[in-house]
């Protein structure tokens, strides 16, 4: 049974090139807060990388940076250590739970960003009998998928004519398991879970974030929306500290952990002018994300 004095854990489940890391960098000077990035996520991609039918060329750039993210850390050469666990070799699914379920004095709530991909086939790994909330960041996918193919092709070894983000493993379903993970969350664990779209908190802050922090009891104060430029907060995380690192290596996380605001998003470019996978992908997701969408904040 819960405990009246158990602080909420508030999961905030988000797509790959969502904007989700400033966001989690501004949840960071909330009063109260205790920030986890990705523990789920760690341990999914930790299973990918041992995963040798998984080495494909799409995904040998992102093999690379996790081994060299490992050593690094190992060597005492990452300038991120603070809270985190070091090493994601040592981690499990069973550690995160046992970890999500550990109360933090002197806190208020404690926000975890991460991705349904990663715990939809976990759900025995999600916390039990503390007190729980759920907020499902969400994109139209033709920008999310945009960003999110640029990206891939700066760590892939294939031919950028033949990349196909359809057919990368790492990347096809992760749309479908994000819907998939908001149904059952709905159904069985929070009927009152929470949706928010990216660019209607980058363009429109004052009027979706005030009303977010209410759904969730935060108190609001508009001053949320200036924070440091530096990445010292980061040592104040948790999660494990080789799978950040990866992400600033290979340049996930760097503008999000340099920002100090949020800024206007960029107008949606012409769907018939981006590649074939991303004209199909977004297609096919569209449905998905305007059911979403009419539900958001």
């Amino acid at each position: 049974m819960e405990s009246k004095s158990q602080i909420p854990r508030i999961f905030f489940w988000v797509l790959p090139r969502t904007c989700s890391t400033v966001f989690t960098k501004l949840i960071s000077f909330v009063d109260g807060a205790q920030i986890w990035l990705e523990p789920y996520d760690c341990c999914f991609q930790t299973k990918f990388m041992l995963d040798a039918d998984s080495h494909t060329p799409e995904m040998e750039g992102w093999c690379r940076s996790m081994f060299e993210a490992t050593r690094l850390v190992s060597e005492g050469k990452s300038p991120y250590s603070g809270k985190m666990h070091p090493i994601r070799t040592s981690v499990s699914y069973s550690w995160v739970k046992s970890e999500l379920e550990k109360e933090e004095p002197g806190k208020n709530f404690i926000f975890i960003k991460d991705h349904a991909s990663a715990v939809v086939s976990h759900l025995d790994a999600l916390p039990d009998n503390v007190p729980c909330r759920h907020v499902f960041l969400i994109r139209h996918p033709a920008k999310a998928l945009s960003g999110l193919r640029r990206y891939a092709l700066r760590r892939s070894t294939a031919d950028p004519d033949k990349f196909d983000l359809r057919t990368t493993p790492m990347y096809s379903k992760v749309w479908d398991q994000h819907y998939e993970f908001w149904k059952y969350v709905k159904e069985h664990l929070d009927p009152d879970a929470l949706i928010v779209d990216t660019d209607d908190i980058l363009n429109k802050p004052l009027e979706v974030l005030p009303k977010l922090f209410q759904q969730l009891n935060i108190p609001w104060k508009d001053s949320y929306l200036k924070w440091p430029k530096s990445d010292d907060i980061v040592r104040e995380w948790k999660g494990v500290e080789d799978h950040f690192l990866r992400g600033m290596l290979t340049k996930v996380f760097d503008q999000a952990i340099a920002s100090e605001c949020l800024l206007p998003s960029k107008p949606l470019e012409n769907l018939e002018d981006m590649s074939k996978d991303i004209q199909e992908l977004s297609k096919q997701y569209m449905p998905a994300y305007e059911e979403m969408y009419a539900q958001s904040i």
